[in-house]
């Protein structure tokens, strides 16, 4: 009932569905390996623009530290400014009019000397000033 003919083409079908198989398999095989490389490229990158945004979070904490050190630094100057305009009016005026040898200043003329000096030595020296 069967012959040589039928044998051979159930040979070659066997053939066939084995070449078939080990061509699916190894498709199946090949693809899993891209889909677990690109999984893994994926979770790389992911990981690159975490750090990359931590990244960005603390240069932008040290810019805003920045601005404000320079805020206040600003300030300081501007307030040092007005001290020192203060100190050159002060001295100015008790320059342009001294008193004469014999005359005893005001209450109101050795409070204005006293704090021109407190604020020179204050200018100086501020580490010393309570």
């Amino acid at each position: 009932m069967f012959g040589l003919s039928t044998l051979v083409s159930s040979l070659i079908g066997a053939g066939l569905l084995a070449l078939a198989s080990f061509g699916g398999g190894f498709y199946a095989g090949h693809h899993w390996e891209s889909v677990a490389l690109a999984n893994q490229k994926v979770q790389d990158a992911q990981k690159v623009a975490a750090d990359a945004a931590a990244a960005l979070t603390r240069l932008e904490l040290f810019v805003n530290s920045l601005q404000a050190a320079s805020v206040q630094y600003r300030t300081q100057t501007d307030a040092l400014d007005a001290k020192l305009t203060s100190i050159e009016k002060e001295f100015a005026d008790a320059r342009s009019q001294p008193l004469p040898i014999d005359c005893k200043p005001d209450a109101l003329r050795v409070r204005a000397l006293s704090a021109a000096i407190a604020a020179v030595n204050a200018a100086a020296y501020p580490a010393t000033q309570p």
